[in-house]
């Protein structure tokens, strides 16, 4: 069987040391990696995204399976530039319907402008499953900027409502239970999934690493603490207020704990100004875009995860953490809390403070109950990256033989 994927996002096929290679921009690269363990499940794909140019420093790498070919699509920089993306509609729909056409199943992304069109063109021809990750206008509305991002809310508040009330029918794959809420799907042609990426056995060598390392001890012990967020460096993720509860931390335990971002943003250098004008600037560290080794690295060498974001549908950097027996303090937003339950801690108010206090729980917590890890690590396992790509896999195919 062959399986088509299309979603927005920026890539470049490339080669290193004789084996072909993936670029893709900022941290659509996560996504992509889900996105080849579920084709690489098929006996062909093909993969389509907007063709860069070729990589810069934004650009992070992962292995192409040999069963799967890339398709370059028309660049286009921005939605928030529609002039731009309308200069290169005609072309971007005869290349990509010619691939979608050649597939059994086509699995598309939205709610996006260039969806119907998508839609109309393999009409017939090629079963089609929607697949949607963002918490639909409230992801639109936090990332709209400028007269051109406010500009377009009208145009993608309609393809939500298409999205919502005249796509019910077809098959969909949703990003947890929130999502799929939101979108009023039904369950006999829905499937609620996680975005995973770690494998099976990342998690079995985390839980040994945790047999021989008392994080608890050492956030109680006056070492370091050092905490992680993973994210864009943009306004809906919430930088700024994660260096706030760095800095009411750093006022009530001063120089017992350390901050590292991984991920880049627009507002990277509103960050790096916040934090020296506090005086923070030597213990907040802002990594930029980090390949996938390093991140997983990472994940062994902190103590705890720090989410602030305002908007989110279910964030794969927790899952990842939760995969390497980290304490988990998020924002209680979107739908982490329907999708994670009690394996992290939760905060409701959207206060410095209130952040603050519960990262202190959950590390004094780590001394005080150390089945909290197990509980995470099997969490891990249930949704690890072969757990959820093959689930998606399966309903991709049972929906072709419908």
């Amino acid at each position: 069987m062959r399986l088509a994927v299309w979603f927005d996002a920026v890539a470049c096929e490339v080669s290193a040391s004789g084996r072909r290679e993936l670029a893709v921009a900022g941290t659509s690269v996560q996504f992509a990696r889900f996105a080849l363990a579920v084709a690489e499940r098929f006996d062909a794909a093909v993969v389509l995204m907007r063709e860069a140019p070729e990589p810069d420093e934004r650009f992070v790498s992962v292995p192409l399976p040999p069963s799967v070919t890339f398709v370059g699509l028309p660049h286009y920089p921005s939605l928030r530039q529609p002039w731009r993306v309308a200069a290169v509609v005609p072309h971007t729909l005869r290349r990509a319907v010619r691939a979608l056409r050649a597939s059994d199943v086509a699995w598309l992304f939205g709610p996006h402008p260039l969806l119907p069109l998508l839609l109309a063109g393999v009409r017939g021809e090629t079963q089609v499953v929607l697949g949607t990750r963002m918490p639909g206008m409230d992801y639109w509305r936090a990332r709209a900027e400028g007269f051109s991002g406010r500009a377009a809310l009208p145009l993608l508040a309609l393809l939500d409502h298409v999205y919502r009330e005249r796509w019910r029918d077809l098959p969909m794959t949703v990003v947890g239970p929130a999502i799929a809420k939101l979108y009023r799907r039904r369950p006999d042609n829905t499937l609620v999934h996680f975005v995973s990426l770690v494998a099976d056995r990342e998690i079995e060598a985390a839980e040994r690493r945790a047999a021989v390392t008392d994080r608890g001890a050492r956030a109680g012990g006056g070492e370091l603490v050092r905490l992680l967020c993973v994210g864009r460096l943009e306004p809906e993720k919430d930088p700024l207020l994660a260096l706030d509860v760095f800095a009411e931390l750093e006022r009530r335990r001063p120089g017992a704990f350390e901050l590292l971002w991984a991920g880049d943003g627009r507002l990277r250098d509103a960050v790096a100004t916040a934090a020296r004008e506090r005086g923070l600037e030597t213990r907040v560290t802002l990594l930029g875009d980090v390949e996938p080794h390093r991140l997983y690295e990472l994940y062994g060498e902190v103590d705890l995860v720090l989410h602030t974001a305002r908007v989110e549908g279910v964030p794969q950097a927790l899952l990842e953490a939760l995969g390497h027996g980290l304490p988990v303090v998020a924002g209680d937003v979107g739908g982490i809390r329907a999708a994670f339950g009690d394996t992290v801690d939760l905060v409701t108010e959207r206060y410095p403070a209130a952040f603050a206090d519960t990262v202190l729980a959950a590390l004094a917590s780590e001394q005080r109950d150390p089945a909290r890890r197990r509980r995470r690590f099997a969490f891990a396992r249930e949704h690890s990256l072969e757990q959820e790509s093959a689930r998606v896999a399966a309903f991709l195919r049972r929906a072709v033989v419908r």
